[in-house]
C-alpha cells in the first residue's frame, strides 16, 4: 500500500496529467503527456493541427523524438490554419514522414516552423518524403499565406517533393539547409524534382550552407527571392536558369553551382566560386569567370568572357560558336581532358591537360591553332602554333605535335624580346610538327648574328620538316646567319615569301 505522501504524489501528477490532456492531446505508445498546443507522436500522425501557440510556447508537431517513424497515409499534411501562428513540426532522431501520392504538404498560419534534423540513427536519418513512390515526388510542398515561416533541413535531413511553392501571401519566409558539421557524406539535401516558386507579392530566403543541397530543375521568382550558397555547398539547377530573375543570388568561396541547359545572366565566378555546366545542350551567357572555377563538358564559349580562373574541360568539345579565338590571359587556365575546336590565344595563359589511361583521358587535343605566349602541358596540337610576332615564348610539357601540325618562330631583330622562343622537355614529340622559323618586320641579318631560339631537353632536329630563312642554318638549338645559302630550293610562296626567301630542308637534318 502506497503511503501517504505517496499517494497525494500520485494524485497530483494524475491531475497534471488531465490537465494537459484537456488543454492539449495525449498520444503515442505508453500514455505521452504534451503541453498545450503539443503533439509528440510515435507513430501515426493526425493529419491537420490547427491549435496555434504563442512565441514562448508554439504548437508543435514532434515526430520520431524516440526513433519511431510516421506516415500519412491520404490527405494532405497541414501545420496550422490561416489564423493560428507558432506551429511547429519537428523531425528528428530518424523521424521520417512520408505522404501519399497525389497529397501535398501545407504550412499556415504566421511563424509556422518546420524542422527536419537528420542526425544519424544507424543508417537512418530524418526524412520528408512527399510521395509513397520512390523517386516520382508527386507532391508539393506549400507556405501559405502567412508570415516569418521558416523550413530548416539540417544535420543531414531529407526533404524531397515535386516542388517548393511560396504563395501570393507568403512574406518573409526561409528556407535554410544547413549541413553542419560531420556530416559530407550525408549532406542536409531539398530535393524538388520542378521547380522552386516564389509567387507574386510573396518573398523566400534561401540559405545553403555547411554543406548542404538544394537540387531543383529552376528558380521560378514572380516576387522576391534571394538565394546564397555557403562554402562547402551545393545549389544544382537541371533545366537552364536566367538568374536575372532572382532577386539576388550569391556564392561564398567554396560554393558549387551545378548546372544542365541554357544558362545566363550568372554575372561573376569569382576567386574559390566552382560552377560546372553539363549536358550536351549547356550553355552560359552574360558571365564573366573571374578567378573562379568553370568546369565544362561540350561547351559553347563565344558568349563567356574570361577575366581570370580556371576554365575546366572534362570530356566533350570546346567550342567558340561565333568563330572567334578563345582568349586566355596571364591570369587564367583551361585544365582537364577533351578537344579544342576554337582557336586560342594563350596571351601568357597557360594550358593543362589531365592525363590517365585508367580513365580514358588523353590532355587536351587541340584541332585549331594556337597563337603564344604561354605554357602548354600534355597537349595535342594539330594545327600551327604560332609562338608570336617576334619576342613570344611557349613552354611545353609532355606535349605532342601530330602529323600535319606545325610551329612557327619568328625573328624581328638580335635583341633579347625581338625574337621567338620555344622550349620542350625530353617527353615530349615533335616528330609530327613542321619547324617553320621565319625572319619578320623587314629584319635583315648580319652575318655572325646568333639566336638560342630552343631549350628545355627534346631534340630539336626531330621534326618532320624544318623551314629556315636563306643564308641561315640551324645547329643544336641556336640559329646562325652564314656568309651564303645552304644546300637546299627556294620556297616562294604565300605569306611567307612576303617576310624573307625561305630554305626548306628535305632528307637532312640540321648540323
Amino acid at each position: 500500500m502506497l503511503s501517504l505522501s505517496s499517494r497525494r504524489r500520485h494524485v497530483k501528477n494524475l491531475a497534471a496529467s488531465l490537465a494537459a490532456c484537456l488543454g492539449g492531446l495525449c498520444c503515442g505508445y505508453g500514455l505521452s503527456v504534451a503541453r498545450a498546443g503539443v503533439i509528440a507522436v510515435d507513430a501515426a500522425v493526425p493529419l491537420t493541427m490547427a491549435a496555434g501557440g504563442t512565441a514562448g510556447d508554439p504548437a508543435v508537431y514532434l515526430i520520431g523524438s524516440t526513433a519511431g517513424y510516421s506516415y500519412a497515409a491520404a490527405g494532405t499534411v497541414t501545420l496550422g490554419s490561416f489564423s493560428s501562428s507558432y506551429n511547429q513540426l519537428t523531425l528528428e532522431n530518424a523521424g521520417r514522414m512520408t505522404i501519399a501520392d497525389g497529397f501535398n504538404f501545407d504550412m499556415r498560419g504566421n511563424n509556422s516552423r518546420l524542422v527536419i534534423d537528420g542526425t544519424l540513427v544507424g543508417a537512418n536519418r530524418s526524412r520528408l518524403d512527399m510521395s509513397l513512390t520512390e523517386g516520382t515526388f508527386t507532391n508539393r510542398f506549400f507556405i501559405q499565406q502567412n508570415t516569418g515561416s521558416s523550413v530548416e533541413i539540417r544535420n543531414g535531413g531529407v526533404l524531397a517533393g515535386e516542388a517548393f511553392v511560396a504563395t501570393s501571401s507568403a512574406t518573409n519566409a526561409s528556407l535554410t539547409i544547413d549541413g553542419f558539421a560531420g556530416t559530407s557524406t550525408n549532406p542536409s539535401v531539398v530535393f524538388v524534382r520542378n521547380e522552386v516558386v516564389v509567387a507574386s507579392g510573396s518573398a523566400l530566403t534561401v540559405t545553403v550552407s555547411n554543406g548542404g543541397l538544394l537540387e531543383a530543375d529552376s528558380l521560378l521568382n514572380l516576387g522576391t527571392l534571394n538565394v546564397s550558397v555557403g562554402n562547402g555547398s551545393r545549389l544544382s539547377l537541371n533545366a537552364g536558369q536566367d538568374f536575372s530573375v532572382v532577386t539576388s543570388f550569391t556564392m561564398d568561396a567554396g560554393a558549387t553551382l551545378d548546372l544542365t541547359g541554357a544558362n545566363s545572366n550568372l554575372g561573376v565566378i569569382a576567386t574559390g566560386r566552382t560552377v560546372t555546366l553539363s549536358g550536351a545542350s549547356a550553355s552560359l551567357s552574360g558571365t564573366t569567370l573571374d578567378g573562379g572555377l568553370l568546369e565544362v563538358g561540350t561547351f559553347d564559349a563565344a558568349n563567356l568572357a574570361i577575366t581570370s580562373g580556371t576554365l575546366q574541360l572534362s570530356g566533350g568539345t570546346l567550342s567558340m560558336g561565333s568563330g572567334g579565338p578563345l582568349s586566355l590571359n596571364a591570369n587564367t587556365s583551361l585544365t582537364g581532358y577533351g578537344t579544342v575546336s576554337a582557336s586560342v590565344e594563350l596571351n601568357g595563359g597557360s594550358v593543362v591537360g589531365d592525363v590517365d589511361p585508367f580513365l580514358s583521358r588523353d590532355g587536351i587535343a587541340f584541332s585549331s591553332n594556337v597563337t603564344g605566349p604561354g605554357t602548354l602541358t600534355d597537349v595535342t596540337l594539330s594545327g600551327l602554333l604560332d609562338v608570336g610576332n617576334g619576342g613570344g615564348a611557349v613552354t611545353m610539357v609532355d606535349g605532342t605535335f601530330a602529323t600535319g601540325s606545325s610551329l612557327l618562330l619568328d625573328i624581328a631583330g638580335t635583341a633579347g624580346g625581338q625574337y621567338d622562343t620555344f622550349s620542350a622537355n625530353a617527353a615530349s614529340d615533335v616528330s609530327g610538327g613542321d619547324l617553320v622559323i621565319a625572319f619578320s618586320g623587314g629584319f635583315v641579318p648580319t652575318v655572325g648574328d646568333r639566336w638560342t631560339l630552343f631549350s628545355g631537353g627534346f631534340d630539336a632536329a626531330n621534326f618532320a620538316s624544318i623551314t629556315l630563312p636563306q643564308d641561315t642554318e640551324l645547329s643544336g638549338y641556336e640559329l646562325v646567319a652564314v656568309p651564303e645559302p645552304t644546300a637546299g630550293f627556294l620556297i616562294a610562296s604565300g605569306a611567307a615569301a612576303v617576310a624573307c626567301r625561305l630554305i626548306t630542308f628535305r632528307g637532312r637534318r640540321p648540323t
